[in-house]
């Protein structure tokens, strides 16, 4: 099933979606996530936040945060991995 990730903001105390910017566009893909619109801005934003929240499509809110490994989307308990859609 896929599902697109698009509004996102950058707050680190709470699970909530105030940008309502849908330049981040992600697609979930089995499990994990694949990035396909915005690396940049992605970057730019995790480089002043450990965490941005971003609105899951029929999913609700995910945080996508730094891991050791690379990005992860954090949603209901769990943490999948987020690789770039090349």
């Amino acid at each position: 099933m896929t599902e697109g990730l698009g509004n996102h903001s950058r707050n680190n105390n709470s699970n909530t979606v105030t940008d309502m910017e849908r330049d981040i566009l992600i697609v979930r893909d089995g499990d994990r996530y694949r990035l396909l619109h915005g690396h940049l801005h992605l970057v730019a934003e995790l480089s002043l936040a450990n965490a941005i929240c971003v609105d899951v499509i029929d999913e609700g809110v995910a945080r996508i945060v730094k891991g050791r490994g690379g990005l992860l989307v954090e949603q209901g308990g769990r943490r999948l991995p987020l690789f770039r859609g090349d």
